[in-house]
């Protein structure tokens, strides 16, 4: 009896000391860095199953090769203090380069940067190129555009410095000292006549019908147009003038070879509607004497 009294008090110690210890800062460790090896364990096994794709283990080896790193060209992009409030509020820093005089086509390599804060270090190379292996050295026109719609493209108002460097030059200084203008209106719009098809001609068209003018970037046949009008109400023939001064989107440019689609609706809505009479023509920004007729009708959908 006395040596089972005995066993009982023990236990009641052990378990007091058990309890303190479980409720101790040292247990309390102690299961921590057991769930930090466990989940090392996991993490190693995961990776294991699950390797680095290909692509991104050749960049990373890449980055650590020294022929590599010394074709980079690094510098500094500041701003010319007289832009300094010309900046909009949210602004994306592209730098290209191209191959020296070369001012069409793909960059040699780019570099897009969100939110920065000038002056601003960079550095652009051999893992920047726009076309993978493509050779990243001899002379190079070096370009940092800091972008207002976030477009790669030039667009007015956009702020950019270019200078010609060589591929592996170290510590340049790029100053964006140039502000790109709006295009002049006369020099970029279509001008002509619009009037109307002999085949319906003498169509009894409702006097509330509207002539929508709208330009595309030729081959574009989707998505917002790139300049509108909405003429209401219209006599023909119509001389019409489209250009920079009717772009959809702030910032977007009215250049090249545009399509130009004129359309008289009969409901006043944009959206082509059976009865409504189209003509198109394909033109170049700053064309003029266009004649445009409006000799296709919009056929009925079929049931």
């Amino acid at each position: 009896m006395k040596q089972t009294k005995k066993t009982i008090q023990k236990f009641n110690v052990l378990s007091a000391r058990m309890g303190l210890f479980f409720k101790s800062p040292i247990f309390n460790a102690t299961l921590v860095l057991c769930a930090a090896l466990v989940g090392l364990s996991a993490c190693d096994r995961e990776l294991k199953e699950h390797p680095i794709p290909a692509d991104m283990e050749r960049r990373l080896e890449m980055k650590k090769d020294p022929t590599l790193q010394a074709k980079e060209i690094t510098g500094t992009v500041s701003l010319d203090a007289a832009l300094q409030d010309k900046v909009a509020a949210q602004t994306m820093l592209f730098i290209f380069a191209r191959p020296k005089g070369v001012a069409g086509g793909p960059p040699l390599a780019v570099k897009r940067l969100r939110n920065v804060r000038l002056p601003y270090k960079f550095k652009i190379g051999p893992l920047d190129v726009m076309i993978p292996d493509t050779p990243f050295e001899g002379e190079l026109d070096l370009t940092a555009r800091l972008d207002s719609d976030g477009n790669a493209k030039a667009s007015p108002g956009d702020i950019e410095g270019t200078l010609s460097t060589q591929a592996g030059t170290k510590d340049l200084s790029l100053v964006l000292n140039r502000q790109i203008p709006a295009p002049s209106a006369e020099k970029s719009q279509v001008t002509g006549v619009i009037d109307m098809g002999v085949d319906v001609a003498s169509a009894d068209f409702p006097q509330s019908a509207v002539l929508f003018l709208f330009a595309r970037a030729r081959g574009v046949e989707r998505g917002p147009p790139l300049a509108v009008q909405r003429i209401a109400p219209v006599k023909f023939p119509f001389e019409f003038a489209l250009g920079q001064q009717d772009a959809m989107m702030p910032g977007t440019l009215f250049e090249g070879k545009v399509t130009i689609i004129a359309r008289l609706s009969m409901t006043g809505t944009a959206m082509p509607n059976p009865g409504d009479v189209e003509g198109y023509a394909a033109v170049t920004a700053g064309d003029a004497g266009l004649k445009i007729t409006l000799d296709h009708v919009v056929p009925k959908e079929e049931p």
